[in-house]
């Protein structure tokens, strides 16, 4: 689904949910002033967020009730609940990964029913490295072709390695994963092929392997 706008000739009002990784969105929206406009950062209301706050010039809000008017919330992977309460209300939400997949369809359907816009990020096909990897992995396939893919990341970064996957082998269907792979000790083998295509995925399975 497409990010709306309210009025065509306005920039999108948006809110940032978390100042860890938020700060990477707070940057990339006040990088863009004329598509999009920072209006207020929302966390628990740690001093250091306070101050990333006052920094930015925006209000800091501690629950979705202070928040000022606007259009697209950014929110943290830890924030599926608040992405929920967002959409429930109409707002659009950009949300950061992991999720766990009950939650991301939860906030699938509740953005049909309230008519709303949710998006999860992939984020890394967007930096200047990988978009420069996958412009040399599309000349490599026309020319060549590919046998087979192996791919190896930790379960925090499962959903962009599918995404860069499908974008590798030139598309996502037709697909098939392994419902469940072979598991040893914090890493699990999966197979699987996407557009025919032999794919092998090993995932550290912990969220702290340690």
């Amino acid at each position: 689904t497409t990010l709306g706008r309210p009025h065509p000739m306005d920039t999108l009002r948006v809110v940032v949910c978390g100042t860890t990784f938020g700060r990477i969105y707070a940057a990339g929206v006040r990088a863009l002033p004329d598509k999009y406009e920072l209006v207020a950062m929302m966390s628990r209301g740690s001093e250091q967020s306070r101050r990333f706050a006052a920094e930015l010039g925006v209000p800091l809000c501690t629950s979705i009730d202070e928040l000022p008017d606007f259009d697209l919330a950014c929110v943290g992977g830890a924030g599926s609940q608040i992405a929920q309460q967002l959409l429930a209300v109409g707002k659009h939400v950009l949300m950061e990964h992991p999720i766990h997949r009950d939650d991301a369809v939860a906030c699938y359907r509740e953005a049909a029913r309230a008519r709303t816009s949710f998006w999860l990020n992939t984020f890394y096909r967007h930096s200047s490295t990988i978009k420069q990897y996958l412009r040399m992995v599309d000349v490599l396939r026309e020319r060549y072709g590919i046998l087979h893919l192996e791919a190896e990341c930790s379960i925090h970064f499962l959903f962009s390695m599918i995404d860069l996957v499908g974008r590798i082998t030139g598309g996502f269907t037709p697909w098939e994963i392994q419902a469940q792979g072979t598991v040893a000790g914090v890493l699990t083998q999966l197979g699987g092929s996407f557009r025919g295509v032999p794919v092998s995925l090993r995932v550290v399975n912990r969220m702290n392997p340690l």
